[in-house]
């Protein structure tokens, strides 16, 4: 089958037409922000230095004594954007503020 040079013009601009058309749907689709909720929410936190010898498990213990210490351990890591659970002497955190 051979197409006439109008045709081979009707493919190509065709063609082209879907291209874009991804193109724009995918731009569209990336370019939104993720929501987790419909309002963000604030968390209330406080700064603190780790002492030498200090953990977060100790931290998250004193922090919030009567939470689950894996729960606040994960909280302080994620204010943090800590990718382990490991914490120098010196550094500078967020931990949450318990509001009980």
């Amino acid at each position: 089958m051979r197409l006439t040079r109008r045709g081979r013009l009707v493919v190509r601009v065709g063609g082209a037409g879907l291209v874009l058309l991804a193109l724009t749907a995918g731009v569209l689709l990336l370019d939104r922000p993720a929501q987790a909720g419909s309002t963000p929410q604030s968390v209330p936190v406080s700064y603190r230095v780790v002492l030498p010898g200090e953990t977060l498990w100790q931290i998250a213990g004193e922090v919030a004594p009567t939470v689950d210490r894996r729960d606040t351990v994960a909280r302080i890591a994620e204010l943090n954007a800590l990718s382990t659970a490991g914490v120098a002497a010196g550094q500078r955190i967020a931990v949450p503020v318990q509001t009980r």
